[in-house]
C-alpha cells in the first residue's frame, strides 16, 4: 500500500514538472506549489504514514528514499537545464531549491495530516509566485 501511494503521489506531481522546460518550468512549478496547500487529507496521511513508518521498516525506508531520490535528480536535471536557458538564475544552487521544493511539500503533508486550517489561498499563491519569481533570471 506504501509503495502505490508513494509512486502515485510522485509521479502525479513529478508529471506536473517532467513536460516543461525553461521559464515553462518555472511557471509549471508555481502552478504545483500554488496547490500544495489544497491536498486531499486521507493522501497526505498515509504519505506521513509511510514515512515515519521508514523509521521502523527498512524496506519502507528504502521505498521512501529511492521515491524522494529519485524524483529529487529528475527535477534537479530539470532546474539544470533551466539554467542553461537562462530562465533560473545562475547564482541560485538547483541543489538547495530542488531540496527545498521536497522539504515544502513533506511540509504540507504533515499539516494536511494534522488537519490543521490553511492559510488564505490567495496569500499562499502570492507567496509561492514571490518566491518562484525571486530566482528567475
Amino acid at each position: 500500500m506504501f509503495n502505490a501511494t508513494l509512486e502515485a503521489y510522485s509521479e502525479r506531481d513529478l508529471d506536473r514538472l517532467l513536460d516543461h522546460r525553461g521559464a515553462e518550468l518555472l511557471d509549471a512549478l508555481v502552478a504545483a506549489g500554488a496547490t500544495i496547500d489544497r491536498r486531499e487529507a486521507t493522501e497526505a496521511s498515509l504519505l506521513v504514514s509511510a514515512i515515519v513508518a521508514a523509521r521502523n521498516d527498512p524496506e519502507v525506508a528504502r521505498l521512501v528514499i529511492a521515491g524522494s531520490t529519485g524524483g529529487e535528480r529528475l527535477f534537479w536535471k530539470l532546474l539544470g537545464s533551466a539554467q542553461e536557458s537562462a530562465s533560473l538564475s545562475a547564482d541560485v544552487s538547483a541543489d538547495a531549491v530542488t531540496r527545498f521544493c521536497l522539504v515544502l511539500a513533506v511540509g504540507s503533508l504533515v499539516v494536511e495530516a494534522l488537519g490543521m486550517d490553511p492559510v488564505d489561498h490567495g496569500e499562499w499563491t502570492a507567496l509561492i509566485e514571490r518566491l518562484v519569481g525571486s530566482i528567475k533570471a
